[in-house]
């Protein structure tokens, strides 16, 4: 094995890659590394070097950083508000029938997910939002909530269940209300002695085409 490929070896961690569904080996690993990040390289005229990067995940965010760093002003995020986030992410949408037996099938969206990203209507928190004590009577009587993190609870019944993730941890973001209100489930405001809002004004965010326009429309070119 040449000196270069040993180089290049150590500087992507002794990593075995996957081609598809195959594990490759060791060697195999070098010198798949080697042609997919010479030919992305050219292609982007030097401005994507995994030989820096090393990683896709780091490649990704690194190309994201250098587009987007001068214009994210963020503070950084305290261990309060830390919990609150952490607490209503709880991923995706997952249902399965126990009873089924039969074919599966998947589907995705092309490029859904990153058109949502950098949708101008979507919104961002990129400062320190404000805890805030929602009564009972201003959420019931609510039909939309700012931007923000909320503690209810939502009782989802019937086939709609499917398409609604329950947070047992009843932390929830104003889209969730949003469709938990159209889906017709009861909802019931958490009324204790902690906050049950933490919300983000609009001085506090940023558009979603301000943060991911530029990444987006430079890795998926219309």
């Amino acid at each position: 094995m040449e000196t270069k490929q040993l180089m290049q070896l150590n500087a992507f961690k002794m990593q075995r890659l996957k081609k598809g569904n195959e594990l490759l080996s060791l060697e195999e690993s070098i010198n798949y590394f080697i042609s997919y990040a010479d030919e992305i390289k050219q292609l982007t005229c030097g401005e994507i070097n995994f030989y820096k990067t090393e990683t896709v995940q780091n490649t990704a965010l690194e190309y994201f950083y250098r587009l987007t760093g001068n214009k994210i002003n963020t503070e950084l995020i305290e261990q309060d508000e830390s919990h609150w986030i952490n607490q209503c992410s709880v991923g995706g949408i997952i249902y399965s029938d126990k009873e089924y037996v039969g074919n599966a099938y998947k589907y995705d969206y092309v490029s859904h997910y990153q058109a949502i990203m950098c949708d101008e209507h979507m919104t961002y928190p990129m400062k320190r939002g404000v805890f805030s004590r929602l009564t009972a009577e201003e959420f019931n009587n609510a039909k939309f909530l700012s931007i923000g993190i909320y503690r209810f609870k939502v009782h989802a019944t019937g086939i709609n269940a499917r398409i609604f993730r329950v947070n047992k941890f009843h932390y929830y973001t104003q889209i969730d209300f949003a469709l938990a209100l159209k889906l017709g489930f009861q909802m019931e405001l958490i009324v204790d002695d902690i906050p049950n809002a933490l919300i983000y004004s609009s001085d506090k965010c940023i558009k979603g085409h301000q943060v991911f326009g530029d990444y987006v429309s430079k890795l998926f070119p219309p």
